[in-house]
């Protein structure tokens, strides 16, 4: 599934990062396309979890995809948030393929002809819903696999797919890569599969998590409290 694509710079500045680091928790998001309304009635200590996860995806897409506007890293970042959720996916895992897929070009197109930001072939949302993993009205009008919201959630259920069919998170990517009828017969073969996207995938995610702990490191550090407590400490020492 991988593109030929040209990579956007990822780099920002700590001053931005943490603008919207701040705006994260407080921001009202767009509605996702395909997944159902929160329950009535979620318990705050639910809700504010789920507001923190949140923020931690908005952050990995600002490390990632730093030239993207607030209001599209918010969209999607709830989209991720929902698909991930939804399929019992890690979100960083989702963001991974993202970055090795397409780079966060959401207007990717492989040679191969798949889409978007998790490349995506358009063969794949109609053996979606004829497992009824996604609705299927979807099947009979044109899907947009270039939105954003619509191309992770194809591609988490599609993961998620992949992952209940070969238990095996490494042999999932590689179906994920390179379609499960070909795995399935090297696995019924018994001969070894290439795990080398596999590798990157789960590279990238290691990656990720490790620059989102140093700027949480970072942000804590330069925190108003933080910066209160070593002006204290400081003063007591004459």
């Amino acid at each position: 599934m991988s593109p030929k694509v040209e990579k956007s710079g990822c780099a920002i500045s700590h001053h931005c990062f943490f603008r919207r680091w701040s705006r994260a928790l407080g921001a009202t998001f767009l509605l996702f396309l395909l997944n159902p309304a929160p329950l009535i009635g979620e318990s705050d200590q639910t809700q504010a979890m789920k507001e923190f996860h949140l923020s931690k995806i908005r952050s990995a897409i600002d490390l990632r995809a730093g030239q993207m506007r607030e209001d599209s890293v918010a969209s999607l970042a709830r989209s991720i948030a929902q698909a991930s959720e939804k399929h019992s996916l890690d979100p960083m895992l989702v963001l991974a393929i993202i970055e090795v897929e397409s780079g966060f070009n959401h207007k990717a197109v492989s040679p191969q002809g798949a889409q978007g930001l998790m490349q995506i072939q358009p063969i794949v949302v109609a053996e979606l819903v004829d497992e009824g993993r996604i609705p299927p009205q979807v099947k009979n009008r044109k899907v947009n696999l270039k939105d954003p919201s619509v191309n992770v959630q194809v591609g988490a259920s599609y993961l998620a797919y992949m992952k209940e069919m070969f238990g095996d998170l490494k042999v999932a990517l590689t179906a994920y890569n390179l379609g499960p009828s070909w795995v399935s017969k090297k696995i019924a073969a018994k001969q070894a599969l290439p795990l080398g996207y596999a590798s990157r995938i789960l590279a990238a995610q290691r990656l990720l998590e490790s620059r989102l702990a140093r700027l949480e490191t970072n942000r804590q550090e330069i925190s108003p409290a933080s910066m209160e407590e070593a002006a204290g400490a400081k003063a007591a020492n004459g």
